[in-house]
């Protein structure tokens, strides 16, 4: 039997596919992409020893940092 978090957690991973990935538009802006590339990916892989294909690989850090910038500029413009 699967538990409450399992299923919250299969529903959002579902939920967060169905986005849109503005990758190309994000890569246009060298700087951040290789910020990202440098602090938050190679983070995770690196120094917390986390490196599986599916879920941590370049390209789905990546989009998780896309995701997460397109809400808090959702959650910004709402305020305004």
């Amino acid at each position: 039997m699967q538990t409450i978090q399992m299923l919250f957690f299969q529903n959002l991973l579902k939920r967060l596919q169905v986005l849109i990935d503005h990758e190309k538009e994000r890569k246009l802006d060298q700087k951040m992409w290789m910020a990202n590339q440098v602090l938050v990916v190679g983070f995770i892989q690196k120094w917390l020893c986390i490196k599986d294909e599916d879920y941590f690989s370049d390209a789905a850090i990546q989009r998780a940092i896309g995701d997460i910038v397109v809400v808090v500029m959702s959650a910004v413009c709402s305020l305004l």
